[in-house]
């Protein structure tokens, strides 16, 4: 019987190492290689790309019966609907690089054209956690053109006055290769006018507010505190209840 469950394991233990492999095959092509992990990544800042979800707005002044359109919302395949010419795929191109597309694609149906191209951001994102009152992510397009600095992105997300370290900032530029953590001292910046690590914000960029040290003190005084409130909570929620039903009884059974 022995001998037979020892085959067992020594005819299964090939098996169990190509299941191993390929599983390990597997997770290693949806690894991310590049940029932030989505498939259409650049330097908006810069130079402004079309994303999924992004408004695309094209216009032309000479043909602006056919090829003016509302704007076009960049679907998840990465493409726009263009007259006659139907799905567009635009993703990661620039505005310049679109309307040269558009330019090559409608030379057969017209003689002379002036398409220009404007992007609407709608779906490009930075990220704000620790002591903020407005933790998650931010509207890269929402604030003005996008110019937005680290000091402006800590305010807009509102430090808690009280234990916001604003002296120990993390900016974190994320790549699976060259992943970039800058420390930011912005109250030496308000303090001494100092503006060199007051950096550009670009998609996709982590901002950590941390704690003052009295601050995570508190921090784990509180989680350690939180399970005996819950219990606490409970405990009076139900005696409350208790009494509230004893009343009800005696006054239904008196009165």
């Amino acid at each position: 019987m022995r001998l037979a469950g020892l085959l067992l394991v020594v005819s299964l233990a090939p098996l169990a190492s190509a299941c191993s492999s390929l599983e390990d095959k597997r997770v290693f092509q949806v690894l991310n290689r590049s940029g932030f992990g989505h498939r259409y990544h650049g330097d908006a800042t810069e130079e402004n790309y079309a994303a999924v979800g992004d408004l695309v707005l094209v216009t032309d002044p000479l043909n602006a019966e056919f090829l003016t359109t509302p704007p076009q919302t960049v679907d998840i395949d990465g493409t726009i609907e263009m007259p006659e010419i139907g799905s567009v795929h635009v993703a990661g191109l620039t505005e310049g690089e679109i309307a040269a597309l558009l330019t090559g694609l409608y030379r057969p149906y017209f003689d002379d054209m002036r398409i220009s191209v404007r992007i609407k951001t709608q779906s490009k994102w930075f990220f704000v956690f620790g002591e903020v009152a407005k933790e998650g992510r931010h509207a890269l397009g929402a604030v003005g053109s996008g110019d937005v600095t680290v000091l402006e992105a800590a305010m807009l997300a509102g430090p808690n006055k009280v234990i916001s370290n604003l002296s120990r900032v993390k900016l974190i530029r994320g790549d699976p290769v060259d992943p970039l953590i800058i420390v930011v001292d912005l109250e030496r910046l308000m303090r001494t006018g100092d503006t060199t690590y007051n950096i550009r914000i670009r998609e996709n960029d982590i901002l950590i507010v941390p704690p003052t040290l009295i601050g995570a003190v508190g921090n784990a005084l509180t989680q350690l505190v939180y399970p005996v409130t819950q219990v606490v909570g409970t405990l009076v929620s139900l005696l409350s209840a208790a009494t509230y039903y004893q009343t009800y009884r005696f006054n239904r059974d008196y009165f």
